[in-house]
């Protein structure tokens, strides 16, 4: 293979082990074997930690350095480092086909390409991964959404200056256009790259509110003309891709609501420069996070001295530290939570904090007095929601109490279209009539029921969302909070959240 060109494949990584192993996998089982591998890994904070360094040295003769501060600079980076004629930049979660690169160099060879368009096929099982394979299929053969920014002789990289380490999103769009603007020769293959893209919903909308971030970045070097023709879909009208749209009308929806979403958040990113010099940061701190709902919750609570608490969920110790304020003189706590390594927990005499689950709660039989479980039901898997309720009474002493809520269903409108984490998660919500029945058939005792909570408890969950993200308090948050509290303990009109005391039997 020495008398064929050098192919030196280039991959940022940053904590990504759970596609690192396929991406390269199918690099190193190329029919093409004059390849080279330069992994760039970490960030200014160091290396991955999740265990990509582990996978990457699973493989041998890859190339690996630490020199990444962001995407466009590693990129940089591993070309510097490169010896092929031709380079080829893919990402962590990108799987080649096997015959790629043979077809790629033959190509380029044969037509005297400088750069190749490498389409792109998105791979994926959830309904949104579904939705952007539906979009990338309408990609195909778009002049302006098929980017000529992977594959290329490496000189061309190095004479357009690589990627602008200036911009932290759309770095890719911008040097496919300043190489279409060229006098390159551009190519295409028929082989693709599978790309096993974000599946979350919310990963997705994290992605584009960074782009809309760097968007006035991107358009200080690109005309508005060029933003355009790369953002709108005008992809849409072809009469090929009505066709699709037309043959997949489920996903067809799907897609133009992701859409939709991601052109808000991205509006949204774009702003969040201005946001953040108005509104106050974001503090974790009990007095900013203490809302209505927390405070009607620790009233259920009741008496807690001398008891010994579970509470499920318990996320990043808010409660913990609430019981604290409101009752001293508490036995001991254990807070659970499947997330609890990730966050910062307040240190607090007699609370111990724990990895658990509510399906597999890893305490004693009968050794609590009470149970706390607030909004933590509908995160469980469909379905186990009787599995929950056996382990609290296995854990609950004879007579213990377990304080419950979960979100209430009213009806589509008003619960589901109005909580964005049902869009996002597809978060459950419960008839009360449905709750108290599954309390009964499990043998607890129902003491008192009640919903609370109304249109600016709602509404302030789509607005708390986004000003999180970028670390800011929502906007007029005092008076939100009184109108929140008026809902919960003045009226009796409530309909998002439900409240349940019941008693083990």
């Amino acid at each position: 293979m020495s008398d064929k060109p050098l192919v030196s494949i280039i991959i940022p990584t940053l904590n990504v082990a759970g596609t690192i192993r396929k991406c390269l996998q199918s690099c190193v089982c190329q029919t093409y074997l004059n390849i080279e591998i330069i992994v760039n890994d970490g960030n200014k904070n160091g290396p991955s930690t999740d265990g990509t360094m582990e996978i990457i040295k699973e493989f041998a003769g890859i190339k690996l350095i630490f020199d990444n501060r962001g995407v466009a600079q590693a990129r940089n980076a591993g070309n510097k480092l490169a010896q092929g004629f031709y380079v080829f930049h893919i990402d962590s979660d990108m799987e080649l086909s096997p015959d790629l690169i043979e077809k790629a160099v033959l190509t380029a060879e044969e037509g005297n390409y400088d750069v190749l368009i490498v389409p792109e096929v998105s791979v994926g099982e959830t309904f949104w991964a579904k939705c952007r394979a539906l979009e990338r299929r309408m990609f195909h053969g778009d002049k302006f959404q098929e980017r000529a920014n992977r594959f290329m002789k490496r000189e061309v990289f190095e004479a357009m200056g690589g990627m602008d380490e200036n911009l932290w999103g759309g770095e890719d769009s911008d040097l496919s256009l300043r190489i279409k603007k060229s006098d390159y020769k551009i190519g295409r293959i028929g082989s693709v790259i599978f790309h096993h893209e974000p599946t979350s919903f919310i990963i997705t909308l994290r992605k584009y509110y960074r782009y809309g971030k760097t968007f006035p970045s991107w358009l200080k070097k690109n005309n508005k003309s060029d933003f355009a023709k790369q953002f709108f879909p005008s992809y849409l009208f072809t009469k090929r891709n009505l066709k699709l749209l037309a043959g997949d009308p489920v996903h067809a929806l799907g897609f133009i609501f992701l859409k939709s979403i991601i052109y808000i958040v991205s509006v949204y990113g774009l702003t969040a420069g201005y946001i953040v010099k108005i509104f106050p940061p974001y503090s974790d701190q009990l007095d900013e996070r203490l809302t209505a709902r927390l405070e009607k919750s620790i009233l259920w609570c009741g008496d807690m001295r001398e008891k010994r608490i579970l509470d499920i969920g318990c996320s990043n110790g808010l409660m913990e530290e609430l019981i604290y304020t409101k009752e001293k003189d508490y036995k001991e706590i254990i807070g659970i939570d499947p997330t609890i390594g990730q966050k910062q927990l307040p240190d607090l005499p007699r609370v111990v904090f724990k990895n658990g689950s509510a399906l597999d709660i890893l305490e004693p039989d009968a050794s609590f007095d009470k149970v706390i479980m607030f909004e933590v039901l509908e995160h469980l898997p469909r379905g186990s929601e009787e599995q929950a309720l056996q382990e609290i009474r296995r854990v609950l002493k004879p007579g213990g109490e377990l304080i419950f809520s979960t979100q209430n269903y009213k009806n589509f409108f008003l619960s589901q279209l109005l909580d964005p984490l049902w869009i996002i998660f597809g978060h459950r919500h419960y008839k009360l009539d449905f709750i108290i029945k599954l309390f009964e058939k499990n043998n607890f005792q129902i003491e008192s029921a009640e919903i609370g909570g109304g249109l600016y408890e709602a509404f302030s969950q789509w607005i708390f969302y986004p000003f999180r993200l970028i670390g800011r308090e929502i906007p007029f948050k005092n008076f939100v909070e009184k109108k929140k509290h008026e809902e919960f303990f003045s009226s009796q009109k409530g309909f998002v959240s439900m409240l349940i005391k019941c008693q083990k039997l």
